[in-house]
């Protein structure tokens, strides 16, 4: 069904770009949104083959720079990019930007040429970075590389989408010159209750996008209202307009499908979020976001066509096709993104106080080398740059939860010693542990220092529902961070969750960010 609209879309498009080969005598809504919507799907078409694959580049510098267990990373997919669709329908837009009035002409065109600059950057990133990874990367060198050019495309898909957005802005604020006259036209009813449908399903995926999934799940109320309205008026809104007018096909179920998706959206967000990851629960809502686009775009494209309706058509601007990424939390193009060592020049300058509550796990299956030992290989190398008012706690836990010292410096040998000497044994006893660690970080509670707990576990237990609660209701003050040593698994999940009602971060730690992800947590301002 996509795919036959699609098709339709562009030789809908084919037929339009030809219609306009001078300058119109007059201007007028008639004569402008032809040449707006142009514009529009020369913009659209490269972001139509390429938005899918940018939250990929999150992700993938994600697992491959920060939670890949091994030297090797995953190879870049090799993306071929459609030239000859791209450059000709970009042609034609920029061909069609000199018919538009007055200061129009200078400002499309200038953005045009911006955008055309950022899709050759990206055309040329993802072909560097798929020679970059055809081989084993071990350097910290190579994979730096990887990570920045990661980065740039991230970097890219953003300012892509600032710039389209303004694109839009622009020839809206051109239309409102040529206001549709008719407002109690059908195709124009229908078109700007499919609009305000489009703008609100943004602002839910905005939500979604940085995580707030109570937020999205209450805003998504007004996506939800919206389509009711469609539901309970359909019959007027589209009142004289013909089901199959002589130019061939269904004009309703353009409408109808429109609706169907903006359905299936509001049932994606409502879901439990618990039940699959982050990434999968923003990508199902917003591939049904793209949908609606599409065939709202396709309704316009009917809107226009005076054909045998019992309405006169409507000229209705095409939705811009914006990139949508997933902004990883590491996301940073600094030296010390990076960084998963002590430098010489590294210190604790500037940075507040710390009152650290290490939550060790000690049980059994910590015995790893990848597990317990490589904690200890990190805290004894971040000491090194600690200062004397750094303090830090240790409460382990396995069969049960005991205190190993108390609110020690970081620079005092014995306890680090003490620490480093540690053995594993026993089975796993959390909610004790978690008690204890929270008695004592309220014990001494200062506000000016960075007080927070770090839960150090390789995941292998299962979490009492009292936990999230007693976590979540003192992340205010303290932040309960987890950092997970263990295999991937269903049971992280609920170590997600467990650092999120804490407000504080979850890791996924190997030999490659031990480091790294404990100095990120004790050099805070």
């Amino acid at each position: 069904m996509f795919q036959k609209s699609f098709l339709l879309f562009i030789i809908f498009t084919q037929i339009s770009i030809c219609s306009f080969a001078q300058k119109p005598t007059t201007y007028s809504r008639k004569t402008l949104v032809p040449i707006v919507n142009i514009i529009v799907e020369g913009v659209n078409m490269h972001t139509y083959k390429t938005r899918n694959k940018n939250h990929f580049y999150g992700d993938y510098y994600t697992k491959n720079l920060f939670e890949k267990r091994s030297t090797r990373i995953s190879k870049f997919p090799k993306y071929k990019f459609n030239i000859f669709i791209k450059k000709n329908r970009f042609i034609k837009a920029k061909e069609n930007v000199q018919y538009l009035p007055g200061k129009w002409a200078a400002l499309i065109e200038k953005e045009l040429q911006e955008l055309e600059k950022l899709q050759n950057e990206e055309i040329e990133l993802n072909a560097t970075l798929v020679v970059q990874t055809q081989d084993i990367l071990s350097t910290k060198e190579n994979r730096k590389a990887v990570g920045e050019n990661v980065i740039k495309l991230i970097e890219n898909a953003h300012n892509h989408t600032t710039l389209v957005e303004k694109i839009q802005s622009q020839l809206r604020e051109l239309l409102l010159d040529y206001p549709i006259k008719d407002t109690s036209n059908s195709w124009y009813k229908c078109g700007d209750l499919m609009n305000q449908i489009l703008e609100e399903s943004e602002v839910v995926l905005t939500f979604l996008k940085e995580n707030k999934t109570k937020e999205a799940k209450e805003y998504v109320s007004k996506v939800d209202d919206l389509l009711k309205e469609i539901e309970e008026n359909k019959t007027t809104l589209l009142e004289g307009i013909r089901k199959y007018p002589s130019e061939g096909g269904d004009v309703h179920s353009y409408f109808f499908i429109f609706h169907r998706f903006g359905q299936a959206f509001v049932s994606d967000v409502l879901k439990d979020p618990e039940t699959f990851s982050r990434r999968s629960f923003y990508n199902s809502a917003l591939i049904e976001f793209f949908n609606m686009q599409n065939y709202y775009n396709e309704f316009t494209n009917k809107a226009s066509i005076a054909s045998n309706h019992k309405v006169a058509p409507a000229y209705l601007m095409k939705q811009v096709y914006k990139k949508f990424y997933v902004e990883v939390p590491e996301l940073n193009s600094n030296e010390e993104a990076f960084l998963n060592e002590v430098s010489e020049d590294l210190t604790m300058e500037g940075f507040k106080k710390n009152n650290l509550i290490l939550l060790l796990d000690v049980s059994g299956s910590m015995k790893k080398k990848e597990r317990l030992p490589l904690f200890k290989d990190a805290i004894q190398k971040v000491s090194s740059i600690m200062r004397n008012e750094d303090v830090f706690t240790v409460v382990l836990y396995s069969d049960n939860a005991k205190i190993l010292f108390e609110r020690k410096s970081f620079t005092d040998s014995k306890a680090m010693k003490k620490l480093l000497k540690l053995q594993t044994n026993g089975r796993t006893n959390v909610l004790k542990g978690i008690e204890k660690a929270y008695n004592l970080a309220n014990k001494k509670y200062d506000n000016l220092e960075n007080t927070r707990i770090i839960m150090i576990t390789d995941g292998s237990f299962k979490l009492p529902t009292k936990i999230y609660e007693k976590v979540k209701a003192q992340n205010e003050k303290i932040q309960f961070s987890v950092f997970n040593f263990g295999e991937p698994n269903k049971a992280n999940e609920n170590l997600k969750k467990l650092s999120k009602s804490g407000n504080g971060n979850y890791v996924s730690v190997t030999n490659e960010n031990h480091i790294k992800t404990l100095l990120e947590e004790v050099r805070v301002k």
